[in-house]
């Protein structure tokens, strides 16, 4: 389908308008972002300016290093009870004084 010279005229005629619609939509996020910006800087603005609610401390670093010696120690103690249960239960299965004696001849 070809272009006509009138659909040309046409085209050229709303050029201009066309134009200005692409830059005000560029413009709009620039904008958009500015207006939003703004709103941030108010917001920190009253929060300087006012007295805020006291958080509760958290935890600082020292915490983390005390959290991970107890998990190194939990681990430890947890190989030390893993090994008297193997050899607990080795030993239970050697010492069974019942293995072996009765034999069912009757079945």
């Amino acid at each position: 389908m070809p272009i006509q010279p009138i659909d040309l005229q046409v085209l050229f005629a709303h050029m201009n308008q066309v134009g200005k619609e692409q830059a005000v939509q560029k413009d709009a996020a620039v904008m958009q972002q500015a207006t939003q910006a703004n709103e941030i800087v108010k917001k920190s603005e009253q929060q300087d300016h006012s007295i805020n609610q006291t958080k509760e401390m958290e935890d600082g670093p020292e915490k983390v290093h005390d959290e991970k010696e107890h998990r190194k120690q939990q681990s430890a103690e947890e190989k030390r009870e893993d090994e008297e249960r193997k050899n607990l239960e080795e030993e239970e299965i050697l010492k069974d004084p019942d293995l072996g004696h009765h034999i069912d001849i009757t079945g």
